[in-house]
């Protein structure tokens, strides 16, 4: 896969994930305050946690990574949004300011 498919995979995950995340919020909050009976079906709430657990996979805050923003690299440093690699380039180049190289 080239890191340009990576990329716009992960940012169309981060798009789901924010339209969703209100929504599960809300209906966490209703689950866990409400007492519900599994013998009374007609409670209003119960069909909202039903949807809950229909969400999609992907509105999930574990499918989301970290991603390099220049090689599209999986395991990106949070702070910075680089990898390993990259991260030490410019680090070395002197881009960052208040790195230093630790011995």
């Amino acid at each position: 896969m080239s890191s340009l498919y990576r990329l716009r995979k992960d940012r169309r995950r981060r798009l789901i994930f924010r339209f969703y995340e209100q929504k599960k919020l809300f209906s966490r909050y209703i689950y866990s305050t409400y007492d519900f009976e599994p013998y009374k079906p007609h409670l209003k709430g119960r069909g909202l946690v039903s949807k809950f657990f229909l969400l999609s996979k992907e509105s999930s805050i574990s499918v989301i990574q970290n991603r390099c923003i220049i090689s599209g690299f999986g395991r990106a440093m949070r702070d910075f949004k680089l990898s390993r690699s990259f991260f030490k380039r410019y680090a070395n180049k002197g881009k960052f300011v208040g790195v230093k190289k630790s011995s």
